[in-house]
C-alpha cells in the first residue's frame, strides 16, 4: 500500500481520508495544515502533521471544499512535482470507459456513467451522479446527491449544488448532427452570454481548459503547461544522479529529437546559445554581413555580434510577417553586382509560423549564402510537408519557458551536416580536447563555451516533446476562439495563414501555422482606439498583451546597421497586439480577454455618440 497524505484538515479533509482508506490502495499518514498551531491534534484516527511540503508521502490529496483553494494548493503540489492521487471510494460506481482527471475524488454512492470526462482535481460528492458524455472541467465540485445530465457540461471551477439537477438546454438526447455548428448545441453553464443571440453565444471550449479564480486572476501572454509526463523523467534523473550535462535524458531526447525532424540534433541551455554556434558553424568573420529580418526579437541578432559580423536588416512581407524574398532578392542582385555578397542569413519563423522557405532557399543557394534557420518560435510548424528549422545548413529550437513546450529553459540545433551538430556539440562543453594520455588532463586548442543542456532539463522536454501535437492543436483552438469572439467587430484583424503559392497544403495540413501567439492587427480609425491603448485597457482588467516585435533597425542599438525597407515591420509593431495564447489558456479567462476587447471598443463607440 502507499502513503498519502491529505492535503487540507477539515471535515472535508477526514472524509476524504476515510475514502482513500476503502480503496485498500492507500495508507493515509495523516493530514497537512500550514497553521502551526494545529499540528500534533487529533482529526479523526490521524494526526495534523505539518505543512505538506515538509512531510513525505508517496502520493498526496487535496482534501479542500473550497473550489479556488483546491486549485491554489494542487497546482502548488503539481509545480513541487509531489505525485497526486485519484481517490475513488470502494462504494461508488465508475464505468470503464469514463475517464477521471488526477486528483480527483468520487465519493460513497457517487455514479459516474459511461463515457464521461472528469477534469482535474474534482470533487463527486456522495450520491451525486453524472451521466453518460457529461463534461466536469477541472476543480469543480458536484454537490451531494445532485445530476449532471447527459452531454451537460460544467464549467471549470464550478459548483453544482447539492441535490441540484444540471440538465442540457432544450435537449435530452446525444448531440444533434443536422448542419448546425458545435455552438448550436452548447448547454447553458452559468456564463454571462445568451446563447440565443448569434452575435453573443458561448464560444466552444479548449482541451485542458481551467477556470480562474476571480477577476483578480492575472491572465498571463503564454505560461507552461506541463502533462504527466514530465515527472517521470526528472524523477529518473534524481534517482540515477544524472544531474549534470551529461545522461540518459539527453541521449534520448537528441536521439527524440532525430527521429521527428530526420536530422542529427544537439540539446543545448537555450535557444540564444543554439544560435551563436549556428553562427560560429556559418564561420562569421568579423566584419562580415550576415542578413536578419528586422521585425524579430534581439536574440536573432545578437549572435551575429558575438562573433564581431555586421547585422543587414531586411523588411517583412505582409502575407507571413516574416523576411519578404522580394527585397531579398534585389538586394542580393546589388551586392553581387558589387562583389560584397553577405556569409550567411538567419530567417525568422515568426510567432509559429514559417517564412517562404522555397524562395529564401532559392536565392541563397544560387549567391551561395549560407541559411541559418532560427526556428525558436515555430516548433511544431509545417512548410510544405517539412518540419522549419530542417531545410537550411542550420537551424534551432527554443524550449524556453514561454515556447510552444518548454524545458524550463533549453534549445537544440539541428543539421543536415552531421559534423556540424558534432563540432556544436564539441563546443557546447568547453571544446575539451581528447586526453591522449588518458587521465582527463583538460586539454583545449579551440574557445568553448558551458552550453550544454542539464540531464534533468531534458528530461521535461522529452515528456514535452511527446505532447507537442496536442500544445499545437490547443494553441490553434484558442486563435480559432479569439476569431470567433472577435466576428463583426470593425478594425480588428487576424494575422494570416500564408500557403506560399499552394493553398492545398494548407487545407490538408503540410503547410501549418502553430499560432504559438494569437496575433491581430488594429485598425485605430476602425476600432477606435491604437493598439497601445488596447494593450493599456488590458492591462487595467490584469491581463498581458504585447506589441509586436519592435523592429530591429529602431532599436538603440542596431540604428547603424544597413536596413532595406523598414515600413511593414514599422507598421506591423505599431499596430500589432499579442493576446493571450496559453495552450491551458481557460474558458473564464479567454471570455475575460474577449470581453475587455470589446467592451473598450463599445466604450469609445458610446463616447463618439454621445452616449
Amino acid at each position: 500500500m502507499k502513503s498519502l497524505l491529505v492535503v487540507g484538515a477539515g471535515r472535508h479533509g477526514r472524509v476524504v481520508a476515510e475514502t482513500a482508506v476503502s480503496t485498500k490502495l492507500y495508507e493515509v499518514t495523516g493530514f497537512a495544515d500550514d497553521e502551526p498551531a494545529s499540528h500534533g491534534q487529533a482529526l479523526g484516527r490521524w494526526k495534523i502533521l505539518g505543512h505538506w511540503r515538509e512531510t513525505a508521502a508517496d502520493e498526496y490529496i487535496v482534501g479542500i471544499g473550497s473550489n479556488a483553494t483546491r486549485r491554489r494548493v494542487f497546482e502548488e503540489l503539481v509545480r513541487s512535482c509531489k505525485q497526486v492521487a485519484t481517490v475513488v471510494s470502494d462504494r461508488a460506481s465508475v464505468s470503464d470507459s469514463a475517464q477521471l482527471g488526477r486528483g480527483t475524488v468520487v465519493l460513497a454512492g457517487a455514479v459516474v456513467q459511461s463515457g464521461a470526462t472528469i477534469g482535474e482535481n474534482v470533487i463527486i460528492n456522495a450520491g451525486a451522479v453524472v451521466d453518460h458524455d457529461a463534461v466536469i472541467g477541472a476543480h469543480a465540485h458536484v454537490g451531494p446527491h445532485s445530476t449532471v445530465g447527459s452531454y451537460a457540461r460544467i464549467l471549470p471551477g464550478e459548483t453544482v449544488p447539492a441535490a441540484a439537477s444540471r440538465l442540457r438546454e432544450g435537449h435530452s438526447g446525444p448531440p444533434i448532427s443536422t448542419g448546425e455548428s458545435a455552438a448550436d448545441n452548447l448547454p447553458l453553464t452559468g456564463g454571462s452570454a445568451d446563447v440565443r443571440d448569434p452575435e453573443r453565444r458561448p464560444l466552444p471550449p479548449i482541451e485542458g481548459a481551467e477556470m480562474a479564480d476571480g477577476e483578480d486572476h492575472h491572465v498571463r501572454l503564454s505560461v507552461p503547461h506541463m502533462s504527466s509526463l514530465e515527472l517521470g523523467f526528472v524523477a529518473e534523473a534524481f534517482e540515477t544522479n544524472w544531474l549534470s550535462t551529461v545522461g540518459p535524458n539527453l541521449q534520448a531526447l537528441e536521439k527524440c529529437l532525430e527521429e521527428r525532424f530526420g536530422v542529427p540534433a544537439v540539446a543545448l541551455i537555450n535557444g540564444t546559445a543554439a544560435l551563436h554556434l549556428a553562427v560560429r558553424l556559418a564561420g562569421i568573420r568579423p566584419g562580415e554581413e550576415v542578413i536578419s529580418p528586422t521585425l524579430t526579437f534581439a536574440a536573432s541578432c545578437n549572435p551575429i555580434c558575438y562573433e564581431g559580423g555586421r547585422p543587414v536588416l531586411i523588411d517583412s512581407e505582409r502575407g507571413s510577417w516574416n523576411l519578404d524574398p522580394n527585397l531579398l532578392a534585389e538586394f542580393l542582385q546589388r551586392r553581387a553586382a558589387v562583389k560584397r555578397l553577405p556569409r550567411a542569413l538567419i530567417a525568422v519563423h515568426l510567432f509559429g509560423q514559417s517564412a517562404d522557405l522555397d524562395a529564401i532557399l532559392a536565392l541563397c543557394r544560387q549567391y551561395e549564402v549560407q541559411v541559418i534557420e532560427d526556428a525558436a518560435e515555430c516548433l511544431g510548424a509545417r512548410y510544405k510537408g517539412h518540419p522549419p528549422g530542417t531545410l537550411g545548413d542550420v537551424g534551432i529550437y527554443s524550449f524556453n519557458g514561454n515556447k510552444i513546450i518548454t524545458g524550463t529553459s533549453g534549445g537544440a540545433l539541428v543539421s543536415r551536416n552531421p559534423a556540424w551538430v558534432h563540432r556544436a556539440r564539441f563546443w557546447s562543453t568547453q571544446a575539451c580536447d581528447p586526453d591522449p594520455l588518458g587521465l582527463k588532463n583538460y586539454v583545449h586548442s579551440e574557445l568553448g563555451y558551458n552550453y550544454r543542456l542539464s540531464n534533468v532539463l531534458a528530461g521535461i522536454v522529452r515528456g514535452q516533446l511527446e505532447v507537442l501535437e496536442e500544445r499545437v492543436r490547443q494553441r490553434r483552438a484558442v486563435f480559432d476562439r479569439y476569431c470567433c469572439g472577435f466576428a463583426g467587430l470593425p478594425g480588428i484583424e487576424p494575422q494570416p495563414e500564408a500557403d506560399f503559392g499552394c493553398p492545398e497544403d494548407l487545407a490538408t495540413g503540410r503547410t501549418r501555422h502553430t499560432r504559438w501567439l494569437s496575433c491581430f492587427l488594429i485598425e485605430k480609425q476602425r476600432f477606435g482606439l491604437s493598439s497601445a491603448e488596447l494593450i493599456r485597457a488590458l492591462a487595467a482588467a490584469n491581463i498581458e498583451a504585447r506589441p509586436v516585435w519592435k523592429p530591429m533597425h529602431t532599436q538603440p542599438l542596431y540604428r547603424g546597421f544597413e536596413c532595406i525597407g523598414g515600413e511593414v515591420a514599422e507598421d506591423l509593431n505599431r499596430r500589432g497586439i499579442c493576446l493571450p495564447s496559453s495552450s491551458s489558456l481557460s474558458e473564464e479567462d479567454q471570455h475575460r480577454v474577449i470581453e475587455t476587447v470589446r467592451a473598450a471598443h463599445e466604450r469609445v463607440v458610446t463616447s463618439c455618440r454621445g452616449g
